[in-house]
């Protein structure tokens, strides 16, 4: 077979040559990221193993103090608790939802549930405030006229914080879903009614099977935007809210006030890894599943 370039030239040394002006494009993209995100990233990893003060090398000693801290322990604690909770419902609320109104052909649904998305955080906080504060909408509704319960500082917080999550994102997800189902040939469908198969076993040895492969994208999103509710629960309970929503997020955000970085850093490169082995391992285990 005839190679487009010469022996005294590498495979890349040609496409490089070939594609000037394609490399000049993505410099500017290539530069931003190496400067938001690359040399910062070094930058953590270097700072985690050395002493914020001297600048000494400290080996793991940050490490076994972040893992050692009560503070870290709760935040770790409720954080997967909060993951491991609101994921599985939204994924299944959303698939729910995008099921019947792939099936109705909905537009106008579809984007009544992005709302939420488009809403500014501050006005949600407010709404939320109004209803689950002491003496709010939800209390009058439950009788609780003497006393009062603050859902917002009490052992109600986590399923508030839920509730906030889950109606924010559904929309989003039930768009990624709708697109899952409309991707599956339409003649599939026909075929399997002219061979008796119900909704059921459709859904079963058709929709999901072909959907599947979409679940890793939509999960991985969901588990960033779970990470993003931090704001919502900051802005709602301040800086030390109740246990129960206390997340890592704002272990983070006490350590940076008080310049605790070398902590902050080991912790941040913990969750990084943990994180990333959960997708790798996620990603695995559907593409067997999807495989097979």
């Amino acid at each position: 077979m005839k190679l487009p370039y010469r022996k005294s030239q590498t495979k890349w040394t040609y496409i490089f040559r070939n594609n000037t002006w394609g490399f000049w494009m993505l410099l500017p993209s290539i530069v931003g990221v190496a400067v938001f995100h690359v040399i910062p990233m070094a930058e953590m990893f270097k700072r985690s193993f050395a002493n914020n003060t001297t600048k000494a090398f400290a080996g793991f000693q940050n490490y076994i103090s972040v893992i050692g801290n009560p503070s870290f322990q709760l935040a770790v604690k409720n954080t997967i608790l909060f993951l491991g909770t609101c994921i599985p419902v939204l994924l299944f609320f959303s698939l729910l939802a995008a099921y019947f109104v792939s099936k109705k052909k909905d537009d106008i649904r579809k984007t009544v549930m992005l709302i939420p998305m488009a809403i500014p955080v501050a006005s949600i906080v407010l709404v939320w405030k109004l209803m689950f504060s002491r003496y709010g909408l939800l209390d009058k509704l439950t009788g609780g006229f003497a006393g009062g319960v603050d859902f917002l500082n009490s052992k109600w917080a986590f399923g508030v914080l839920v509730i906030t999550y889950v109606w924010r994102n559904i929309g989003y997800d039930v768009i990624l879903w709708a697109a899952a189902f409309n991707s599956i040939d339409r003649c599939i469908y026909e075929a399997a009614d002219m061979d008796g198969a119900d909704r059921f076993m459709q859904f079963r040895y058709i929709t999901w099977p072909c959907i599947l492969p979409y679940g890793s994208v939509i999960v991985i999103l969901s588990l960033l935007n779970a990470f993003k509710a931090f704001r919502e629960v900051y802005l709602i309970a301040g800086e030390y809210p109740d246990q129960s929503i206390y997340l890592i997020q704002h272990l983070f955000n006490h350590w940076l006030a008080d310049l605790k970085l070398e902590h902050l850093c080991a912790a941040a490169v913990l969750v990084m890894i943990v994180v990333s082995l959960s997708a790798l391992l996620f990603q695995k285990a559907l593409d067997k599943g999807v495989y097979s």
